[in-house]
């Protein structure tokens, strides 16, 4: 497995996608990280595609980061999280796994909505622009 650097979030794919200058110009800077997509998040992603051409175009850029698997220690841990979290913090299901495979890997993760990682304190959220 390649030595990752964080794991990248969602938001900051989608970001650069819809053309936010800022997004954009931070990936371009930091192309020599290496940022881990968590499966789950490739799918959130796919999900918001409407068409084949979205999504060929999509796929193209996602292939630009290695694929990470959350293992069962993940999942357990995620859906622990979620349970815990869910109600009183609105914590989404993704971001536990995201968290989960953060803390095994011992990575940040680079992402634009910190919050979303306050209720895990041992996780590092990293907001790259602004």
């Amino acid at each position: 497995m390649t030595t990752l650097d964080g794991l990248i979030d969602a938001n900051i794919i989608i970001d650069s996608l819809r053309g936010y200058t800022p997004a954009q110009q931070w990936i371009l800077q930091n192309q020599t990280l290496t940022l881990g997509l968590l499966s789950l998040v490739r799918m959130e992603i796919v999900f918001g595609t409407q068409n084949k051409v979205e999504l060929q175009k999509i796929g193209s850029v996602l292939n630009n980061y290695p694929l990470i698997y959350p293992n069962e220690t993940d999942a357990k841990w995620a859906m622990e999280q979620f349970e815990k979290f869910h109600l009183s913090n609105r914590i989404e299901i993704v971001d536990c796994f995201l968290a989960a495979t953060s803390l095994r890997l011992s990575v940040p993760i680079y992402t634009r909505n910190q919050r979303d990682f306050r209720v895990f304190p041992s996780v590092v959220a990293i907001i790259p622009y602004s």
